[in-house]
């Protein structure tokens, strides 16, 4: 009775594929969402508008597929029940979200540093996410947050562990984790960027760990010039130049055609210039095409890290998400107003009638 109870919960629930034995009884299989999510860019931006899991406002906003047919999303600062902080996590079923730490950051600070959330990949059953380390506001490096997600449960904080950019400043060597993506070839293949002087886009690198030891930095095997993958950085070849490169982290994934894709602002993070960015492996070579311009870069109205989320939408579309802020001590052409202070920035953000304007735009390509 208690299984067949079980049964018809789940049937009326948004998961929980079920199967029927000859005898008449009822097994439960693993769990999965089944639920559909709001199906249109509209839809998502008045979802997120209703402050789902507390998060009134946010920025960065990546996403990764879990295997139980669920959304993660991670933030980077955001309001939360009223608190600034610098990183969420939310797993989507349909259009139900839950905070995987109400009132709080997922990734709690510590004496000395706290992360912002970012770039999203699904290993070997674990959900990682490349978070970047700060020190009273500084970028120290990137680490990596390694977490598990039980079939419908909440995720759980296993680790923070090394990357090959952990203690690495920005300005230096490469950011390893500007995003991610798992191969069919047994390698997730990781991401970095750096800046390069006199260019608005980063420059983007790549290296590639086996399935199950991303967490390994001695694992890790970068791509060099000539092709060759070399266990050190010594020799890195460019697989998107900075002229024409994309921002600083955004969402990679594998398309129905087998492509390597992901959507970024060419030029950087400031630029109008929505594109997508192709490839037919990680390897390259990429090509990029523009598809949307957006509102032009002002100051006091800023636009940056454009993200794709694959599979939120039918007919083949991506939906797009693209952070915004306001500065209400800066005009749109950058000069500072009289009398505004730090004070008054703080006091913008954390204001509920303004929340929308610290809450993403949301499109479709």
């Amino acid at each position: 009775m208690r299984r067949v109870l079980a049964g018809l919960l789940c049937l009326l629930s948004a998961g929980c594929p079920l199967t029927v034995s000859g005898s008449g009884s009822v097994a439960v299989a693993a769990w999965s969402c089944r639920a559909t999510g709001p199906g249109t860019a509209a839809g998502y931006a008045a979802l997120w508008a209703g402050s789902p899991g507390g998060v009134r406002s946010a920025d960065g906003w990546w996403s990764a597929r879990l295997p139980d047919g669920r959304t993660a999303w991670v933030t980077g600062d955001g309001i939360v029940d009223g608190r600034l902080v610098n990183n969420t996590l939310l797993v989507q079923c349909g259009s139900e979200l839950v905070s995987a730490s109400p009132g709080r950051p997922f990734l709690a600070p510590t004496d000395d540093r706290s992360w912002w959330g970012g770039a999203m990949v699904v290993d070997a059953g674990r959900l990682y996410s490349f978070v970047y380390g700060l020190r009273e506001g500084v970028v120290t490096g990137v680490d990596l947050a390694v977490i598990r997600v039980p079939a419908g449960g909440q995720p759980v904080l296993e680790a923070v562990a090394r990357t090959p950019a952990s203690d690495r400043p920005e300005g230096g060597r490469p950011l390893w984790g500007a995003s991610a993506v798992a191969w069919p070839d047994g390698y997730v293949y990781v991401y970095g960027q750096s800046r390069v002087e006199g260019e608005f886009g980063r420059a983007v690198y790549l290296a590639r760990v086996p399935s199950g030891r991303l967490a390994q930095p001695a694992a890790w095997r970068y791509l060099s010039t000539g092709g060759v993958w070399r266990p050190d950085e010594s020799q890195l070849a460019q697989v998107i130049a900075a002229h024409g490169g994309p921002d600083n982290s955004w969402t990679t994934w594998r398309d129905s055609a087998g492509r390597v894709a992901f959507v970024s602002t060419a030029d950087g993070p400031w630029s109008d210039r929505l594109c997508f960015y192709t490839a037919p492996a990680p390897t390259g070579p990429y090509t990029f095409t523009e598809r949307v311009r957006l509102p032009a870069f002002t100051f006091r109205h800023a636009r940056y890290l454009a993200m794709g989320h694959p599979g939120q939408l039918p007919g083949g579309k991506t939906l797009v998400s693209v952070s915004r802020s306001y500065d209400p001590c800066l005009t749109d052409a950058g000069q500072p107003v009289a009398g505004c202070t730090e004070a008054d920035r703080l006091a913008h953000l954390m204001d509920p009638g303004n929340a929308g304007l610290y809450r993403p735009d949301w499109g479709a390509l």
